[in-house]
């Protein structure tokens, strides 16, 4: 641009286009712009709404219906633990048993092994 295109003859700078559609004033509406039919977005808003829900519903039903399979399982599973439980501990009673039998006969073997050997 030359300086003469940026001032007018009166002396004032003159306004570029590009610069005038930055200045223009912004207009801000406090409500909403309404539509044509609201009616029938709101119908179309609360039928999604109500499909929305319905399906949260179906999904609560079958996270309580694995809910309840899990507790089940779970309890077999406890049960299982319960009954492995006391059959470690029987084994370990039939084991200190045997060690105790095991110490028995090997002192007896040495007490005799002694006595004959003393003879």
């Amino acid at each position: 641009m030359s300086s003469s295109e940026q001032w007018s003859d009166d002396g004032k700078r003159k306004k570029d286009d590009s610069e005038e559609m930055f200045y223009r004033s912004k207009k801000t509406r406090r409500t909403p712009i309404k539509d044509a039919n609201p009616k029938e977005n709101s119908r179309e808003e609360t039928n999604e709404i109500i499909l929305l829900l319905n399906n949260l519903a179906g999904d609560i039903k079958e996270i309580k219906g694995e809910q309840t399979s899990n507790k089940e399982e779970t309890k077999v599973l406890q049960e299982e633990i319960r009954k492995l439980r006391d059959e470690q501990e029987q084994f370990k009673e039939e084991i200190k048993r045997l060690r105790d039998i095991h110490k028995k006969e090997t002192e007896e073997t040495y007490n005799f092994q002694e006595r004959s050997e003393g003879r």
